[in-house]
């Protein structure tokens, strides 16, 4: 049973990554943009505030499945979840603003990141 909450947290992360970012957002994220189109001291961060909520909505939408189809219980889900956001935050922003990452390398990274919250959800049940 275990393995298909780990396809469905695939499909959610797939979901998140390419149906519900709008290409809006996937703009908004990036540092460049903002120079280029809101010259505005103030506002020369405004691409963190993007880049970050999208973090929490991705590590929610992996978490979904494991929330509907397992018991688990304690804070291990919060910090799941905020390890989750802080480490896509990284992983994106290093892609995003700085190209150390291309698409390709950055999706097998958010994979990797699945695959270990998965196994670590399987360590905490048993």
């Amino acid at each position: 049973m275990y393995w298909r909450i780990f396809i469905l947290m695939i499909l959610c992360h797939v979901i998140d990554e390419f149906v519900l970012q709008p290409i809006y957002l996937s703009k908004i994220k990036q540092k460049s943009w903002w120079e280029d189109n809101i010259s505005s001291e103030k506002n020369k961060n405004d691409y963190k505030m993007a880049l970050f909520m999208h973090c929490l909505c991705w590590s929610a939408m992996i978490l979904l499945p494991v929330l509907f189809f397992v018991e688990i219980s304690g804070m291990w889900i919060y910090w799941i979840y905020i390890i989750n956001a802080f480490i896509y935050y990284i992983i994106d922003d290093l892609k995003t603003n700085y190209n150390f990452f291309n698409l390709v390398q950055s999706q097998a990274i958010h994979l990797g990141q699945i695959l270990l919250t998965f196994l670590a959800i399987i360590l905490i049940l048993y």
